[in-house]
């Protein structure tokens, strides 16, 4: 995990950890489906506070320049073979 400068943006990942647990559990103990459901949600609701949060904090945004920088890759390098999708008939 990487380190996290703003204080509430910190505040807001423990939440979020809390949140994968609790709905780990649900899965591990064989939750109904609406608890299920409603941990879904929670965590969806999650990740528009922090992604709504690192687009408008000014300290966020500064430290946003590092994770811009990643290695992504949308395409195949030519060297490399390319991914043909399975078909299934």
């Amino acid at each position: 995990m990487l380190p996290i400068r703003c204080s509430l943006l910190n505040k807001n990942a423990r939440l979020l950890r809390e949140m994968y647990d609790k709905r780990d559990l649900l899965i591990a103990r064989g939750g109904s489906a609406s608890e299920l459901k409603a941990a879904e949600y929670d965590l969806i609701r999650m990740h528009r506070i922090v992604k709504r949060h690192r687009t408008r904090c000014p300290q966020c945004r500064l430290n946003d320049g590092f994770m811009t920088g990643s290695q992504m890759r949308f395409k195949p390098l030519l060297s490399e073979p390319p991914l043909w999708p399975i078909q299934v008939y």
